[in-house]
């Protein structure tokens, strides 16, 4: 670790990287995330990265409890929904394999996800748009595939715009493009060197050895959000909430909400599948690595509770609105006299 936040600057404005026979490569943008930390605490990165590390999965799980404002009312589904979210198989295997850029990406991603979904509406704004792409920028920074999966649902949302409201949809494709591309011109250099390194958007910034990747994890693992290595938890815990977002695809009342989410799971599996089963070099690097998926499943982690929980909170809300119009019945019932000792008074 540098020994100041001005060493990290150095480092990330640096043409020359003295690692290993030394590196012409740009420095990756996530340092910039960890310049500003930094510069916050005393100029010290040792505290940074520590913070960092220890306080990403509480502030992920308040991201998530605050990036659901919107779309819940109620505040125990929402908080089952974040500390969920902060217990992923990805949050625990990134704290203990050190993986920065998960990290970085579990405390962005909910309110990316959140501004995006805002984004197709016909009532979008270019300041949402840019706040996006903000947002976006930090992503791409920090883990690429996530962004890739941005790419390809915003492909699919513009098409059904398009679909949907014709010539008006051209309004929502200029503000995903503004969320898409600002973030690839914002990061050059970089952004040209990862486009002439495909192999750069399977692995996230930073060390990538063999010795904290499962050699043996298979694709349905990854469908069981467990990306492998270091700090796992047992099948039979996501299990549950796989198999329940699958439940929730035969609500009819919510379907178009939870099939958006299952397309961001379907695009995420096909990227984490993908990195499972490939051995990639990155530039610069000496030993072939296979990619960690452990940002394709925190996607998919992230949209299977945002599907459990529109159908649990819709169940909430429909109970909510009964209970009133019940207890109403109920209240007029016990005012009523009965069928017998009723006649019998009104006759006398």
């Amino acid at each position: 670790v540098p020994e100041g936040a001005r060493d990290v600057w150095a480092s990330y404005a640096r043409a020359w990287h003295d690692i290993g026979p030394g590196s012409h490569t740009p420095s990756a943008p996530f340092l910039i995330v960890v310049g500003i930390m930094a510069t916050v605490l005393f100029g010290n990165p040792d505290w940074a990265m520590n913070e960092l590390v220890l306080l990403a999965a509480p502030i992920a799980g308040w991201s998530a409890y605050v990036a659901t404002r919107g779309m819940l009312t109620s505040k125990v589904i929402r908080a089952w929904m974040a500390v969920t979210y902060a217990l992923l198989p990805a949050m625990t295997g990134a704290f203990a394999q050190g993986r920065v850029g998960t990290l970085i990406t579990a405390i962005a991603l909910p309110f990316a996800i959140r501004s995006g979904f805002r984004l197709s509406r016909r009532t979008g704004t270019m300041r949402r748009a840019a706040g996006t792409a903000l947002l976006m920028s930090v992503i791409l920074a920090a883990t690429p595939a996530v962004w890739a999966v941005a790419l390809g649902c915003a492909v699919i949302a513009s098409i059904v715009a398009i679909r949907r409201w014709g010539s008006d949809a051209w309004a929502i494709i200029t503000r995903f493009a503004i969320a898409i591309v600002v973030p690839l011109l914002a990061l050059m250099p970089w952004t040209v060197h990862l486009m002439t390194n495909p192999a750069l958007f399977l692995v996230e910034p930073g060390l990538n050895i063999p010795g904290i990747i499962d050699p043996n994890l298979r694709p349905v693992d990854v469908l069981l959000l467990h990306p492998g290595g270091p700090g796992m938890n047992p099948l039979l815990v996501t299990a549950g909430l796989v198999f329940a977002a699958f439940l929730a695809l035969f609500r009819r009342d919510t379907a178009s909400y939870v099939g958006a989410w299952w397309v961001v799971v379907v695009l995420a599996l096909a990227i984490g599948v993908v990195q499972s089963t490939l051995t990639v070099l990155p530039p610069g690097a000496e030993v072939p690595a296979q990619p960690w998926p452990g940002p394709m499943t925190l996607v998919m982690g992230l949209a299977m509770i945002a599907a459990c929980g529109i159908a649990i909170g819709t169940c909430d809300s429909r109970e909510r609105r009964r209970w009133p119009r019940s207890a109403a019945d109920a209240t007029s019932a016990r005012n009523l006299p009965s069928d017998g000792r009723s006649a019998r008074a009104q006759s006398t």
